[in-house]
């Protein structure tokens, strides 16, 4: 018997992808192992909306249940989530909901342009900071 017979078998769906899916294991299932049988069914790619800027990202559907989780049923794109966390790292209370509450409250206030406008715009901000860092740096190590 395969070994991906078991994991075949748990395999349902009706949708026409995941019939698809199952033809194809019919056909070869001495080709694939109940591994990547569950990676096909993980991998599939879903868009997510940033709660907080309203950025989408593509992301898969396990990734997405992994950032809900730690933010109490939200999905925040990367940045968001890195200014929460930074946010609850600097008051050291842990209070998890008020930073997240903090930083919705601040990209409703301040985030009126496209996301990706935003983010681009930040990017461009923080490369102007390290070059002057790094223009200030090299000056004052050739005045040594």
């Amino acid at each position: 018997m395969c070994p991906a017979a078991p994991v075949y078998k748990a395999f349902s769906g009706c949708c026409a992808r995941e019939r698809k899916k199952r033809e194809f294991l019919r056909e070869s299932p001495s080709l694939l192992s109940g591994i990547c049988i569950s990676l096909l069914c993980i991998m599939e790619i879903e868009s997510a909306k940033c709660e907080c800027c309203g950025l989408r990202e593509d992301c898969t559907r396990e990734y997405i249940a992994g950032v809900k989780a730690g933010f109490g049923g939200r999905w925040l794109c990367g940045l968001c989530s890195e200014a929460v966390r930074d946010e609850v790292a600097a008051k050291k209370r842990g209070d998890l909901e008020g930073a997240l509450r903090d930083h919705m409250s601040f990209c409703a206030k301040f985030g009126k342009k496209d996301p990706a406008f935003r983010v681009a715009d930040g990017m461009r901000q923080m490369l102007r900071r390290r070059s002057s860092d790094v223009s200030a740096a090299a000056a004052s190590s050739a005045a040594s």
